[in-house]
């Protein structure tokens, strides 16, 4: 089992960008930066799936979605602008996880070696790449002539009378 996990926003950053005065005038700023905690492997998600609802619910409260998304950063790495989320999301996960009582089904998840990889993992620059960068137009642009205008016509016939 894999135990990477990555922040994701609620809101788009672009999102939150473009309609930053909006958010600010409708006192959603704080709702709108939110981020939630996704694991990268299935498996992990499948085995809290079917862990106990006392421990489910102490991974929701702490900022958890309990569904899985695919990741672009490598294992053991985490994006280094999400750092003060992953920190804070991680303390609510140990102060809910101590809360917690001992007999707890965690269905093969394992909070030690969680929490172990959580706290080893190291931030990584965001290296954003230009998809297009190298790509190159298949077919040279088309010049059109005055003769391949299309000229419009009526989709349909007028009703009588007009």
């Amino acid at each position: 089992m894999k135990y990477d996990f990555d922040m994701i926003s609620v809101t788009p950053d672009e999102f939150q960008s473009k309609y930053a005065t909006l958010l600010s005038v409708f006192r959603m700023t704080e709702q709108a930066a939110e981020k939630l905690a996704m694991f990268r492997d299935p498996l992990t998600t499948w085995a809290l799936s079917g862990a106990s609802d006392e421990v489910r619910e102490c991974f929701v409260a702490s900022g958890f979605a309990l569904n899985c998304r695919q990741s672009t950063d490598r294992a053991g790495h985490y994006a280094a602008k999400t750092e003060n989320s992953r920190s804070e999301v991680l303390e609510r996960l140990r102060q809910n996880v101590d809360a917690l009582p001992d007999d707890v089904n965690w269905n093969g998840f394992d909070i030690d070696v969680f929490f172990a990889v959580a706290h080893a993992a190291a931030p990584e620059a965001d290296q954003k790449k230009a998809v297009f960068a190298d790509a190159r137009p298949a077919l040279p642009p088309i010049a059109l002539m005055p003769a391949d205008r299309i000229s419009s016509r009526a989709l349909s016939t007028p009703a009588p009378g007009f």
